[in-house]
This record gives structure tokens, sequence and C-alpha cells, in this order.
């Protein structure tokens, strides 16, 4: 017998056992971390086989068929896995297992095999339960069965390729990441169509015989398959990419994150792939019309204006509590009017109270998580982003024109003529017969002179990589937006920088920075609509000197309220986030979150005189100054535990976290100049009445916990529960508990249901119940306060008091 033979299917067992075959490790990145840590050994016993099959000069010349080996097995209650491991120590062949077929092979089986093939045993332990497999060269592949029966076994092995070499040809190829250039150990290289296919070494290196202008696959778990014809070339280099499937996809949850196959909530996940074909330019863009339930209601269409959020309608009277919770990296924030969606990884909504109720008292109308991006492993990589749009006004409303305007008013005159109202019967009698008058003798289209083509430009320059311990992720993005009406602008420029550092195994660090500024530029729309729509289209918008017109016969003119307004908000937002985690044992993390937002808005308005008085004797001004900040700490303890096919997670925490805010309000008319906007010109003549500051805080603390169970995969439950004071809830009741519960059943994976598979990819029933609340209320809302009158009459005790 050759030396190597015996060498040989050691090394394939210590290269499938160690790099292919992991029993525990389920993704790329983890695979790629044990082929590192093996590396030195394995180049170690490349030149020790190199030598050895150097030195070695002799071989018996004896008939050995690997095939026809005789192997005896009696096994009772035992492992798919272990008799496969016994057919290792029997044989020269190795197992490679599928991960899809993890949980299978661990089912028990009774075996009695004497003397019988490999075949044979394969054939009584593989297939008839519902595994099949593929021997290649000495390797041995199982994988879920397809359909066994219809499409038997083939083995493809030395001999057979020698037998058809003369209508084949060599191919060699190499087959490497994508995105780190790394090589892909353990990728499965089939002619398509058939089971002649090898695997790739530790290099990702491979030789196959095909037949010319046939088709070669490449697949590996976790990467999009890859195919190629054969042509004139020898040697190909394949390049394959991460692919999550989306029942594989990890969802982010409340304190955590969860596979999307297992949630039992009402959650919808968008990825960064589906937000960036949005082109979207804010936060709101991204989510228009992507998730069910969701409703987007966009303000006055200004540039820069702000948008509304309903999920699944309004759920709550107050006022100030219609919007949902916003958590972006885990930090809970006011609006998120400054997040640039280019930063953006991943959104979740939680639409229904199973889900939302985690954040307890501020979930009532659902909650909204972003996941921002972070540096990827591999080479620094710098991306450059450049977009440019054009918008114009959709629908133009109907409006009157200078002959229907005539015509309305003559009809007017004789109404009232007719109906013996002299009084303003000659109104306008003047102005309509008045033909040389070239003020009066004008045909405006307000609309058209007041709208003109919107444009866009936002660009993102991001740097970001990383190696095994430290990543990083930097972005800054530029929007300048012009819109369709003169006047109005929204400049915005924000930075990012996330981090994250694993010094060790058991600590994990992370940062997350943002800063925005924006400047936004507007007028008050409702008062230029209403200019557009009284304004009798014959007035004239100039005077004969070139002049504007202001105010003409009590109405003001559409392009003076344009061209004269000065009304624009500076805003300023900082947002920091900082986490430490602990591995505490293998199943137990400990992770505390500390993160400081700050929001600074200063709005100055100026109305000239020309805008706002017939005779231009007044003007109006204002200067508004909101500082709004608040802190968060959140500490809590996550435990897993996977034993057989029972999944166990639990997670509880508190946190603690305080508001404050300062507002400032100056309104002033009457100043000696309409060209000084600031307040000091309108010193003088201050509305003592709406001039003031007012200063406010609240605070909460939070207990939280949740619970998830599944068997099976199929069998799912999911509890949770938190207790949430507040200093705006009433003396007496200043706590509130929002508990949760939710089941699911997975009936696409049953037994029964195993012939619609081609048809059913997955389908689940869940039922959930849960508690929401509100506590966006005022800071004193609980006092009720009665008015004192005279008239008025009490009972108290028993006594009627006045």
């Amino acid at each position: 017998m050759d030396i190597r033979h015996i060498i040989l299917p050691k090394l394939r067992k210590f290269y499938n056992k160690k790099i292919c075959n992991y029993p525990n490790n389920n993704t790329i990145m983890e695979r790629k971390k044990t082929f590192e840590k093996h590396r030195h050994m394995l180049k170690t016993m490349k030149v020790i086989l190199i030598l050895l099959m150097l030195s070695i000069s002799f071989t018996y010349a004896e008939n050995t068929n690997p095939q026809s080996a005789s192997i005896s097995i009696n096994e009772s209650s035992a492992s798919i896995k272990k008799i496969c491991n016994k057919v290792e120590d029997n044989s020269n062949y190795v197992f490679v297992f599928s991960d899809e077929v993890k949980r299978l092979i661990q089912k028990k089986i009774n075996v009695s095999i004497n003397s019988a093939s490999i075949k044979n045993v394969l054939n009584e332990t593989l297939i008839k339960n519902g595994l099949a497999y593929e021997i290649v060269g000495k390797q041995i592949i199982v994988y879920k069965e397809k359909d066994v029966r219809d499409s038997p076994v083939k083995i493809v092995d030395a001999e057979t390729q020698n037998q058809n070499q003369n209508q084949k040809k060599t191919i060699s190829g190499k087959v490497t990441d994508a995105v780190t250039g790394e090589p892909i150990i353990g990728a499965s290289v089939v002619e398509k169509g058939t089971t002649n296919g090898i695997m790739t070494d530790i290099n990702g290196d491979f030789k196959l015989f095909v037949p010319e202008n046939s088709i070669v696959s490449i697949t590996f778990i976790g990467f999009v398959p890859q195919e190629f014809q054969v042509d004139q070339k020898d040697s190909y280099s394949i390049l394959l990419h991460e692919e999550a499937t989306s029942l594989d996809e990890v969802v982010v949850i409340g304190y955590g994150t969860m596979k999307k196959r297992d949630v039992t909530g009402a959650i919808t996940s968008l990825s960064n792939k589906e937000i960036e074909q949005k082109i979207p330019v804010n936060v709101f863009d991204a989510l228009q019309g992507q998730v069910a339930g969701v409703q987007i209601v966009s303000g006055s269409g200004q540039p820069g204006e702000s948008s509304s959020i309903k999920i699944r309608g309004t759920s709550t009277f107050s006022a100030e509590g219609v919007r949902p919770l916003y958590i972006v990296d885990g930090i809970p924030m006011e609006d998120i009017d400054g997040i640039n969606p280019s930063d953006i990884a991943s959104m979740e909504v939680l639409k229904d109270a199973a889900s939302a109720a985690i954040y307890g008292s501020r979930s009532a109308n659902g909650v909204i998580i972003i996941t921002t991006k972070g540096g990827e492993k591999g080479k620094p990589k710098i991306d450059v982003k450049y977009l440019h749009s054009w918008g114009k006004l959709s629908h133009k409303p109907a409006q009157a024109n200078r002959l229907d305007r005539v015509l309305y008013d003559e009809l007017r005159r004789e109404f009232f003529l007719n109906n013996n109202m002299t009084a303003n019967a000659d109104e306008s009698i003047q102005i309509i017969r008045d033909s040389l008058n070239v003020f009066f003798n004008v045909d405006n289209d307000y609309i058209n002179m007041i709208t003109q083509v919107g444009q866009k430009d936002q660009i993102d320059l991001s740097f970001g990589g990383g190696e095994n311990k430290l990543r990083f992720f930097i972005n800054t993005g530029y929007y300048n937006e012009r819109g369709i009406i003169p006047n109005t602008s929204y400049n915005r420029l924000t930075t990012r920088v996330n981090t994250d550092y694993n010094p060790n195994n058991w600590l994990s660090v992370g940062s997350r920075l943002s800063l925005t500024y924006s400047k936004k530029s507007g007028l008050n729309e409702g008062d230029l609509l209403r200019s557009v729509l009284i304004r009798r289209p014959y007035f004239s918008t100039h005077y004969q000197d070139g002049s504007i017109v202001g105010v003409f016969n009590g109405q003001k003119n559409p392009l003076a309220i344009v061209y004269n307004t000065t009304d624009f908000t500076d805003s300023y937002r900082g947002n920091f986030f900082q986490f430490f985690e602990f591995a505490i044992l293998q199943d137990l993390k400990f992770r505390t979150n500390i993160n400081a937002n700050f929001y600074l808005d200063k709005r100055k308005r100026m109305y000239p005189s020309i805008i706002t008085d017939e005779w231009q004797r007044n003007n109006d001004g204002a200067s508004f100054n909101y500082l709004n900040w608040n802190w968060l700490n959140e500490n809590y303890l996550s435990y897993y535990k996977k034993w057989g096919d029972h999944n166990f997670t639990a997670m509880a925490g508190l946190s603690a976290q305080r508001w404050g805010a300062e507002n400032e309000t100056l309104l002033g008319r009457n100043s000696s100049t309409d060209f000084i906007y600031t307040m000091n010109a309108f010193a003088a003549n201050l509305d003592l009445g709406a001039t003031g500051t007012w200063v406010n805080n609240h605070s909460m603390a939070s207990l939280f916990s949740r619970v998830t169970y599944d068997y099976l995969g199929k069998y799912l439950f999911t509890a949770n529960i938190r207790r949430d004071g507040s200093s705006r809830f009433a003396k007496n009741n200043k706590w509130g508990n929002f508990p949760s519960l939710s089941v699911g059943w997975r009936f696409s994976d049953e037994q029964f249901l195993k012939f619609a598979k081609p048809a059913l990819d997955d389908g689940k029933i869940r039922v959930s119940y849960g508690v929401t609340g509100n506590e966006a209320i005022g800071n004193y809302d609980f006092i009720v306060s009665i008015p004192h009158s005279p008239s008025f009459q009490y009972s108290f005790k028993g006594r009627t008091l006045p």
C-alpha cells in the first residue's frame, strides 16, 4: 500500500473536521476565525506531506477499492453523526455536513450491519432517514434529501474520472471572498446537472475534469451561488458575495436581536439595500410606501419640513404624544430629521403591542428602531455618492384669470343692485371700467409667478474598515435643497463616527457619535396661499417705477411675501452613545449603555411692513430659542442557552432617564426699520404678553425583562414586561406595568406539510397580547385646576361652598 494512503486521509480528516465541519459555528466570520487559528498548523503539515511524498518511493501492488471495503456496525440508539464517525474510523473517507443537516444528524437510530460495503451502510444510515449524500473523491457530502427516489445518488471517484478523461478538459481556479479577498475553503465546485465535483482546498483552489462548454456551479453556505461556462480558458477566478436569506436575517428588537423567522410579533424590517433603492433624502422618504400599516403625512412641503408618522392609526388623543418612539443605535430620540439615510444599515418597525411593550409608557404609537452602519472587516474602503434631482409642482390648483374675475365683479354688482344693496354695488366698478389704467389691466397667474423647478443635491463621503479587534465607519454628508417656491431652502451637514472595539473575548466596546447642523429658510405657507387665491388677477404686482406692490385694496401681493419674508431656523444636533458589554460566562452577558442628546433650535422671523400693513406703518418680528437635552443609562443581563432542539433566551435590566428643556420667546412690533431682523430693533416695542422664558424637566425610571423559547424552530414563545415610573404621572399612580405575551406555530415545518415545501416556504400562525402606554403629556397635567368664580358652587363633605 502507498504510505500516502495513510497520511492523506488523516490530513483530510483534520482539514474537514477543523475547517469545513464546524459543530458549533454557524457564521462565515466564525469559520474564518477558526481557520486563522489553524493556519500555521496546516502550513506545517503541508510541508511535512511534500517531504514525505518526495522521500517515499516504494509502494505495494495491492488492489484497494475503498467502496468495496467491508464495514460492520452494530449500534443501538446512536446518533447518525456517531455512525458516520464509525465509518470514518474504518475507512479512508471523511464526512462534510451542510448547516441544514446539523440538527438532523442528531437523530437516534438503530443500525446492525455485518460486512457491508460503504454504499450499503450509507444507504441504510442516511437515505432511510431523509438525508442524501454524494461521494466526491474521499469526501462524503451529506445534505438534506430533495427527492432521493427520483434522483438516486451517483458516486464519482477518481477511477470514473480517469475513464472519462479523454472527453473532458482540466480546469483550475481559485474561489475567494469578494469583500475580504480571502480564500473560501470547502466551496463546492460542481459540473451543473451532474455530481461531478470537488471541494476547494485550504487556499481556495480547485481542479476539475469537465467537458468543454459545460456549466460549472460554485456554491458555499452563506454566499450567493455563481456559475460560469467552460470556454477556451483553463484557469478561472471566482468571487463570491455573502448572502443572508430573508428567513435567516437578524432583526433588531428591543434590547437585542432575533432571527426574522422566530419573531412572534408584528415587526417589519427594511435592509439598507431596500432603503438605497428608494434614493431617499430623509428617513421619511425611506419609509414611505415600504411598510404596511405605516402612514406618513408630509408637512407643508417646504424644504426641510418634517413629516408625521402614524403606525396602525392614531392610538392616543394627546397632541404631544402622537409620534412613535424613535430608537437610533439604542438611543431614544425626540426626532429623526437630522438622520442621514446613507448612514442607515436597517430599520425595524414594531407595530403591535406585543413587540412594542418592551418600551412601556413610550410605545403607544409604535416604535421605529434604526441601526446605523458599522465598519466591515477588511481593507479600508472609501465611498463617494452624489445625487442630483429636480422637482416641480405636481398639481396646479384652479385659479381665476382676469376675464373670469371681471365677469364675477359685473355679476356681483348686478346682484347687489337687484337686491337694493346699493352700498356695496359700485365697490369695484371704477377699477373694472378703467381700461386705460395699466395697473388694473394685467392678467396674473400667481401660481406660475411664485413657483420654479426645485433642485436637490446630496453628497456623501464615507470611510470604513477594520480588522478582528477594531472596526470603524465615518460618514459625512451634505444636503442642499432649493424649493419650488423661491426664498425657501434647506441645508444639512451631518457627520457620524461609529467604532467597535473587541480587545479580548470577554469585552466589547462601541461608540456612536453623530453631529448635525441644518438651516431651514421658509415662509408662512398659509398666508401665501391665501393671498394667491384672494388677490385679484388684474392687480399689477409692480408699480410703474418698478417697485414691488405690497398690500393693495387689503390684499397682499404673493411676490412681496415670497421675496420680503425673513424666516429661518438654525438647528444643532449632537448625539453620543457608548456601550460596554462583558461576557461573564459563555452564555451570560452584561451590557451597560450610556447616551446623551443635545438639541438647539434658533429661529429668527421678520415680516416687514410692506407685507403687513397697506400703509406700511407696522412690521412684525420674533426670536425663538429651543434648547432640549436628555441623558439615559441602561443596564441589562442577557442569557442564551441551547440544548438539543430547545432554544431559550432571557433578558432583564433597569434604566434611568432625565429630560430638560429651556425655551425663550421674544415677540415685537413696529420697529424703526424693516432691515434689521434681530430683536434689538424691537427693544422698545416688545409684546410683553407673549415674551418670556420657560424651563421644565422630567425623569423616568424603568425595570424591564424578556423571555423567549422555541422548540425545533416550530413552537415559539415570547413574553415581555416593563415597569415604568414617570414624574409626569400622578402622585398616587407613579408606576405603570406594561406586559406582553405572544406565541407562534410554524406549521410549514410539520411533517404533514412536507409535500408543500416547493410552494410554501414559510408559514406561521401567531397570537399576541400586550399593553402599551403614553407618558408624552404635560409635566403637570395630572394636577386638575378648577376655575374660581362667585357664580360657581361646589359640594364638599355635604356642604355647599361658593
